[in-house]
Formats: C-alpha cells, structure tokens, sequence
C-alpha cells in the first residue's frame, strides 16, 4: 500500500486474479492493456509526425492545441478503426496518410474512455517535457555553440576552466530572460546572445513579458516554445550531440496500466449496466431519455455512488484480494491486466487536511511539530519556536551509488555506526541482473536482431525526414518480425513488472525500519531527517556518467511519507573534519592504479589532526550538523563566496530546475 499525499487519497496494490473472479473477465482487461498500448505507440508517432510537419512546413502554425486532450483524442482516431465512424482533423490526416500508410490499425471498440484518460496523461507528460526541462536545455545549447575541442579545453587551467563555466551559465541565464535587462555574462558574448535571441524566438513566443519570469510564460503556453526546442535539437544533432525530445513518444511493446472507470468496465466487459441505471434515472425524475444530457451529479451524490457500487459489485471481490478498509474504495483503478492499483479515498482525512498548497502560494508554518511530511528549515523552525531538544536529527548525505548514508547527530562522529542503502543493493533486492539474464535469454533472436537494426535510426530525430524513417522502419520491423511484439505482448512480462515492484517495497520498507531504528521507541523527540539539499533533484549530470540509473530525488518523496525531511545545504559539509572542523582532502599519496584520488576517501589536512575519514559518512554527520545550527540560528559550516553564490543561483535556475 503507498501511502497517501495528504490529501486524503491513496493506492491499494493487488494482483488482478484475485481482484476479479471471472477469468473471462480477467483476459478481456489483459487484450484491453494491450490495444491501447498500441494505439498509443501508433498516436505518439503520429503527432510527433504532425509537430515536426507544422515547424517545417508550416512555420510552427497549427500547434495551438497540441497540448488539449480533446484535440489529441482526434489522433488516436486517425491510427485506430471501430465500427463508429469519428471526427478527424483534416491536418492530422494529412499527415497520417503520407507517412503512416502501411501501419497496422488497433481496434478502439470499447475503449474510448481509456483513450481518453490516455490522453489526459499525453496532454500533461507532453507540457511538462516543454517546460520542466527548456532551461537545462538552454544551458546545452550554449554549451554546445561554444564547446571546445579535448586539446583546448585540457590547455585551460583550473581557474579558467571555473570561469568559462561560469560565463557560459551567464549566457545560457541572459537567454532566458527579457533582452532589455542587462546581461550578467562576459561582454565578448553579448552579441551571440542577441543574435540567438532573436533566431530562437524567445520574445515571439513569450508575446509580452509583463513582468513575469520565463518560467511563467513556459507553463502558460508550452506551445510557443517548440519552436525553440527544435531549433536547438537541430543544432546538437548538427555537433553530433544527442537531441531533445519534442514530443512524447511510446516505444515500449510492454503493455502499461490503463485507467479503468466504471463506464471503462461496462463497455468492455459488456455488463449493459449504465443503460439500465440510465433508465432507470431517468424515470425516476420524469425526464425523457433522449431529451438531451442531465445535469452532472457530485462526486458524493448517493445515486452515484449506488450505480457505481452496483458496477463494480457485478466484477470486483474485494474481500477476496483482502483489500483492508474496503469502504475507502473511490471507484477507480488502473491494471495492465496482472496487477491492478486501486485509488481509496479517505473522506475524513481530506476534510481534515483542507487544500495543499499550490505553486507560488505563500507557505503555511505549522503551528506544532509535524510528525511527517517535507519542511523547509524555516517551517520546521517556527514549528519547534528553537526547542532544538525536542528534535532528534539524523543526518543524510544522498548520492548517486551510496542511495543513503545516514548518521544520528547526538550520538559520537568517531563511533557511532551509520546506515547505508547503496544501489548496489537496491539492484540486489530487486534482482536485476537475473531479470535480465531472463529477458536475454528468453527473447528471439529474430527479436533481438530488430531491435539492434531499429537503434540504427534516431528517435528523437529533430527532422520531419530523419523521424519518419525511423517511424517507417518500425512498422516494417513489427510486420517483418512478429516475434518481436508477440515476445512482450506475453503476460509473463507483465508479471516480472508485478514482481519488481512488490521487491522494491520490501526492499524500501527495510530502509524505513533501519531509519526508525535509529529512533528509541521511549525516545518522545520528533525524529527529523536532515535531508542533503542534492536529494531535491536526481544530480548534476556529471554524476551520471559511468553510473546506472538511480531512484534520485524519488527516494526522498517515498520518506517524507513516513518521517519528517528537512532539505539541508550540505556544501562544504564533506570537506569539514567531523573532529576539528579543519579542511579535509585527498590522501597525499594513496591513489587509484590511474593516479587519481580516491573518492571515498578523506584525510584532515589539519597539521594536529590527520583523521582518516569517509567521505559520505563525513557529509551525513555535518549534514546534522548543519541543520542543528541552522535551527538556532548560528549560521552554515562554510560561508559561501559571492562566486560559489553565483553559481549556486545559476544551477538552481538552469541545471538543476
């Protein structure tokens, strides 16, 4: 069970076999994930099809709505067949014709809510990729306009290479901002920045700045900004760079979960339930059944309620899948067709709770000691009125290959022993290495050999010619090779998803129960988290390299559900000795077989001291450390530069988002 936000809503996970007696039924849900899976691969093709179409042809016209799921439920028309015939945009068309000729149509019947939900999704993804990302995206494109060759850039010193990066943050920050104001960068790379200003359209698509920050403009009207978007992504593929998605594209052939409703059931189950209550409805209050559409009922209408009860009813044993708290069941779940996550609703806690706190809102300072949940420093400061005794702060230095590294802040920073959650046993508890020994060995050859040819074609291609040919080579592929979408189409894949997850819940409750042992059961302290404030994002992108992929700042959302997270600045925190505070380094002379220091390692470089420490567990105990004097007001370990001020703003507005 995940645990709810807040807002009185949460997630129930069980398998659908147990969920839904009928094995008919069971069968009808699996073929349904897999219809609209296709559909949507087949809809997301077609409209990153359609948006390079209108930027190349078209000069960017026609995207207005590309981001309202109304309009977007008119492509999977295009892409899908059904005994209905459905209103398609004529430009939709045009472009589905040309370049989707040969593919393969889904079957719709019974699915139009769910492609509807699919779309709700589509519409939110596709924004968020526009706005969420287009700063760090700038900050690419300028590195990549004034990028240096390796022999270049190894003749710069230390210092200059500190500068340059800094000038080309400068840059990439003017560029997100209005030409009028003054520029922050070096004065040899003003005219670029005029120029590129001008050539990405920055002010065309914000139309009147009133005011209001970039970031504003990109969530207001998305839109406008893909335009730049291409324009850049053409640029990095033109250095030979990776580009940048334009558009939401489905590649998997791994049937996702679905949303299913009542209407959803009904449909493709073939219940005729909704006709029968609508009569019935509709005698009840005297009203004609064809006199037009009724009134729309609230959530808490008891007639709505029964009708939906009555639905689920006829297919759903709760009880059978030993779903705790039954009556908490808000009439909605998604399911690939082996696992279903049910959405339960808590009407008394939602009461409680109120309204969350939307973006740009003023903070609301809890009045007592929150007992969970994730507070700024100033929040939790208010909250404890500088009673730092009634705190029990643990230390956590978050990372990319040691998840977690946490130590208690009252106990002695020689001795006290440290929790550690790594990747490498993250992976272990998962098994991912036998999950992929499986796949490997149990896919055909033909299967593997398809998808090594279609890795040959760029699927973020920024041109209308270099995507549809990826798209045309696709849809060959899946008629030239069966095997291929047949291979994940199989159940069993959906099952080994089912697996990992419950595996990752037991691995991530025994992280929460090593943390609250941390905490004595007669201790009446509220036991606080000082969080590393690089746990707010996945990491600086230079810590990906050479690392597989990590849970990141999704680690830090799943324990401010169960604990108190204070996010902590942790800058200098791993170069202060956790004994004298001096400065702490590499080791003079130890170093790795390629002559570079050892990254784990500390060594104070205090004359009279010369602990050897670890680097992570030094951050965690001056991360405590950190928020303990922060909390009484007695300022950070290290005072910041105006320089390291500076680029701290600028990774926060560009690196970083």
């Amino acid at each position: 069970m995940a645990p709810d936000p807040g807002d009185g809503t949460y997630t129930v996970h069980c398998a659908v076999k147990r969920l839904i007696p009928d094995a008919a039924h069971v069968e009808v849900l699996q073929d349904a994930a897999v219809r609209v899976n296709r559909a949507t691969a087949r809809a997301t093709e077609l409209l990153n099809l359609y948006v390079r179409d209108r930027l190349e042809h078209h000069g960017g016209t026609g995207l207005e709505s590309i981001f309202k799921q109304n309009w977007l439920l008119e492509a999977y028309y295009a892409v899908t067949t059904s005994r209905a015939n459905a209103k398609v945009n004529p430009a939709i068309a045009a472009v589905a014709a040309q370049y989707m000729q040969g593919a393969e149509k889904p079957d719709r019947t019974g699915l139009t809510q769910c492609l509807t939900y699919e779309c709700i999704n589509l519409a939110a993804v596709g924004s968020t990729n526009v706005w969420f990302h287009f700063r760090k995206r700038m900050l690419k494109h300028v590195q990549t306009a004034h990028a240096l060759d390796d022999a270049a850039y190894k003749q710069l010193s230390k210092d200059q290479k500190r500068q340059r990066r800094l000038a080309l943050l400068q840059a990439a920050d003017d560029l997100c901002r209005p030409l009028a104001e003054d520029f922050r960068s070096p004065a040899e790379l003003h005219d670029w920045i005029g120029t590129e200003h001008q050539r990405l359209g920055i002010d065309a698509a914000v139309g009147t700045w009133d005011g209001k920050p970039l970031l504003y403009h990109l969530k207001a009207h998305p839109e406008r900004f893909l335009k730049a978007v291409y324009l850049m992504s053409k640029d990095r593929v033109a250095a030979e760079r990776g580009a940048f998605a334009l558009f939401p594209l489905r590649q998997t052939l791994i049937p996702r979960h679905i949303r299913v409703d009542k209407k959803v059931l009904d449909h493709l189950l073939g219940l005729k339930m909704l006709h029968k209550q609508k009569k019935e409805r509709c005698a009840a209050t005297g009203r004609t059944p064809g006199s037009g559409r009724a009134a729309k009922r609230d959530r808490d209408d008891p007639t709505l309620i029964a009708e939906k009860q009555e639905v689920f009813g006829a297919v759903f044993d709760l009880r059978g899948a030993k779903v705790r708290r039954r009556h908490h069941f808000d009439y909605s779940f998604t399911t690939d067709g082996v696992s279903a996550h049910l959405l339960m609703r808590n009407p008394k806690k939602a009461t409680k709770q109120g309204k969350r706190k939307r973006d740009g809102e003023a903070e609301v300072l809890p009045t007592e000691i929150p007992t969970r949940g994730r507070w700024s420093i100033d929040a939790l400061k208010h909250a404890s009125r500088n009673r730092l005794d009634d705190l029990h702060v643990v230390g956590i230095d978050p990372g990319k290959r040691e998840l977690i590294h946490a130590v208690d802040a009252d106990a002695d920073a020689r001795s006290t022993p440290s929790v550690r959650y790594t990747l490498a046993e993250r992976r272990r508890d998962l098994r991912t290495r036998q999950r992929e020994a499986e796949v490997r060995h149990t896919k055909p050859s033909v299967a593997a050999a398809a998808e090594r040819e279609l890795s040959l074609h760029n699927s973020k291609a920024p041109s209308l010619e270099g995507f549809a040919a990826y798209v045309q080579r696709r849809h060959e592929l899946l008629v030239q090779v069966p095997e291929w979408e047949a291979f994940y189409a199989e159940v069993d894949h959906r099952h080994g998803r089912h697996k990992s997850f419950l595996k990752t819940q037991a691995s991530e409750a025994k992280l929460y129960k090593k943390l609250q042992g941390m905490h004595d059961k007669n201790d009446k302290r509220q036991l606080v988290l000082a969080y590393g404030a690089w746990g707010l994002t996945a990491g600086p992108q230079m810590c990906n390299k050479g690392n597989p992929p990590a849970i990141g700042a999704g680690l830090m959302k799943k324990l401010d559900r169960r604990f108190v997270v204070v996010p902590t600045p942790e800058h200098f925190t791993s170069k202060t000795c956790v004994a004298c505070g001096g400065l702490c380094g590499a080791h003079p002379t130890l170093r790795t077989k390629k002559d570079k220091e050892i990254r784990g390692l500390r060594v104070c470089q205090h004359e009279g001291c010369g602990l050897y420490q670890n680097r992570d567990r030094t951050g965690a105990i001056n991360i405590g450390r950190q928020l303990r004097r922060l909390l009484r007001g007695d300022g950070p370990l290290h005072s910041m530069t105006d320089e390291e001020l500076e680029f701290q703003r600028l990774n926060v507005c560009l690196a970083c988002d």
